[in-house]
């Protein structure tokens, strides 16, 4: 392409990260999942796969697209920023002016 700009993704994408090979990219789609694209380059020449989802990333609701949600180790493994489960608390209920029985 003369333009020098090569799309991987047509769903858009956020915090691409390449494999520490340069052999694939990762980023995080619209939907949240976790994406990686086989890429090969030569020269001028640059070739993306299609993209294939590894699995939910579940990014931190309000971090924004400039944040590192994840990181790739040099072995392939991922770190990544969960939310906090939510939980509630049990109730308590409380009884007044109860009677004990005789």
């Amino acid at each position: 392409m003369a333009s020098g700009k090569w799309q991987v993704s047509t769903g858009g994408g956020t915090q691409p990260r390449w494999r520490a090979d340069g052999k694939e990219l990762y980023f995080i789609a619209p939907d949240g999942k976790l994406m990686a694209a086989s890429v090969t380059a030569s020269g001028a020449t640059f070739a993306a796969g299609t993209p294939v989802p590894l699995f939910s990333a579940s990014p931190v609701p309000g971090a924004g697209t400039n944040k590192q949600e994840y990181m790739v180790s040099r072995d392939g493994r991922f770190l990544i920023n969960q939310p906090v489960e939510s939980f509630t608390t049990t109730p308590i209920t409380l009884i007044l002016n109860w009677k004990a029985k005789p």
